[in-house]
């Protein structure tokens, strides 16, 4: 059956943008520096991290049988433990007579370029995740703004729409 969908606001989230280290320049009661000497925080609405956190706790329940045992993302996994695995693959290759190399890419930004699309309609289905999760999964995406205070201004920082909520 159908659920009901999800309050407007549950997606609503604040962003504070914190200094990056300490600067000579920096004197009370403001702190005002560039972009690229910031770090941006989001604080997301609690009763969205709740229910994120049972649907995660829900998702995982089958997930080895989909995931990789060398992927990090199911927890008690260590991403130390594909570095070992990488290096004694090419340890194998280079004792049969291969000159093995390595191809190694930062994956650091991965999550927040993933597509949300892609997420709910190829990967979660291809998981066999039922419909009415996927629909769930979706409810947590809908609306995801950030919105940006400063003393008694509220802008809208920006709408995401890619990415993979974190926490």
């Amino acid at each position: 059956s159908k659920g009901l969908p999800v309050p407007f606001d549950l997606n609503l989230s604040h962003l504070w943008v914190l200094p990056k280290g300490d600067s000579t320049d920096d004197a009370p009661p403001s702190c005002v520096r560039e972009l690229s000497h910031t770090r941006p925080l989001t604080g997301s609405n609690t009763d969205s991290k709740i229910f994120g956190s049972c649907l995660a706790w829900f998702l995982c329940q089958g997930i080895s049988e989909f995931v990789h045992a060398s992927q990090t993302c199911v927890k008690g996994r260590n991403m130390l433990e594909n570095v070992f695995a990488l290096d004694f693959a090419a340890s194998a290759f280079l004792y049969a007579g291969f000159l093995p190399i390595y191809l190694l890419r930062d994956f650091r930004a991965a999550c927040p370029s993933l597509s949300r699309t892609f997420i709910c309609k190829k990967a979660l289905r291809a998981a066999g995740v039922p419909e009415a999760t996927i629909a769930a999964v979706r409810e947590l995406y809908k609306n995801n703004r950030h919105f940006f205070t400063f003393r008694n201004l509220r802008k809208n920082a920006f709408d995401a729409h890619s990415g993979v909520r974190q926490g």
